[in-house]
């Protein structure tokens, strides 16, 4: 594995890029300072003791962040690593319980109700490593009865990790299938099968778990309006109860369009995927929440998903693993620096 792979990025890494979430971290990267985990503890419980505000919060997300994927899809721009030796695996998760242990001071006594996988791709991990993991955060924080937030892909799901996970206490569950369309996935190296995701949707129905979603984006090449609705009506027919859509935007302009595309015509067709999606959601009685895309049927709400965390003052998010995103309204914001070659985290931003 190349050492450029686990560089420290540039916080400012996207500030000239198309993707509008990025500027959170541009600005983020701008006003931060290098620190450890120990500051970033330190600054929390000065504040806590200090500042009226913050010691009214009395919630916290627990945020995992796996960066693994056993390959890159062309879309990511989540800082991924390429899988290729298992061992690194088991150094990063030994980094990671570290790192909540750090933190167990600063969280002491708060409701730590949820935590979260994001990634990357945390399926990733094998049965053993998610039961390590999940032991480190009871011991960390604990609690009975938290819920489990967890992004899977298709592709290396299975019945296993589904009965694992149930049993600690999956909540949600949430599939990044992007499409149905299989010419369209090869498109952007996305490797799982129409077939593989249909028996995941329905696995996770007959197993009882709350909140399924399924995760598309439109704009995708190849991607048509007739497209993505038969996709939509195909996977509100199995029962998911969350649909995000997400724009389809990659690290630079000359990627966004498909063949014989201009950025013009590029633009103008997502536009019609992003409406022709909404449309069908809406008329599929869906509700839209907030402005991230998200859609949910009657009766359900998505405030459990960790990026809701982020716009909620009256809860904390506990980030953990290479550049997972933590804060503490009023305290700190803060950012894990790059994995390196033994698994471990070595750095954090933070701003106060």
């Amino acid at each position: 594995m190349s050492q450029e792979i686990f560089d420290k990025r540039n916080f400012l890494f996207f500030i000239n890029e198309v993707h509008p979430l990025n500027n959170v971290n541009s600005l983020s990267g701008a006003l931060a300072s290098p620190s450890s985990w120990e500051d970033v503890a330190k600054r929390v419980n000065t504040a806590r003791q200090k500042d009226v505000f913050v010691r009214s919060i009395h919630r916290v997300q627990l945020y995992v962040h796996v960066p693994f994927c056993s390959r890159l899809c062309t879309f990511c721009y989540c800082h991924p690593v390429l899988l290729q030796k298992r061992s690194v695996v088991d150094g990063y998760i030994k980094a990671l319980t570290r790192q909540m242990m750090v933190f167990s001071s600063v969280y002491k006594g708060m409701d730590a109700a949820s935590i979260c996988f994001g990634g990357g791709t945390p399926s990733i991990l094998n049965e053993q490593q998610l039961t390590d993991i999940l032991d480190g955060a009871d011991k960390a924080f604990p609690i009975q009865n938290r819920k489990i937030l967890f992004e899977a892909n298709p592709s290396s799901w299975t019945t296993s990790k589904l009965a694992l996970l149930s049993s600690r206490g999956l909540y949600r569950l949430s599939f990044g299938v992007q499409s149905l369309d299989e010419n369209v996935l090869k498109l952007v190296s996305r490797s799982q099968t129409r077939q593989k995701v249909l028996w995941c949707l329905r696995s996770a129905r007959k197993a009882g778990i709350p909140q399924v979603n399924v995760d598309f984006i439109a704009g995708l090449p190849g991607q048509t309006v007739k497209g993505i609705i038969k996709d939509l009506n195909v996977v509100i027919e199995e029962g998911v109860n969350i649909v995000s859509i997400e724009s389809f935007n990659t690290l630079s302009l000359a990627k966004l369009c498909g063949p014989g595309e201009t950025v013009f015509t590029f633009f103008k067709r997502r536009d019609a995927l992003i409406k022709a999606a909404e449309k069908t959601l809406l008329e599929a009685g869906f509700h839209r929440q907030g402005l991230l895309g998200i859609y949910t049927r009657s009766g359900v709400t998505d405030e459990n998903h960790h990026e809701e965390a982020y716009s909620r003052l009256e809860e904390a998010v506990a980030g953990f693993g290479p550049f997972a995103r933590g804060q503490f309204p009023g305290a700190v914001y803060y950012r894990a620096g790059a994995l390196s070659s033994t698994g471990d985290v070595e750095a954090v931003d933070a701003y106060a």
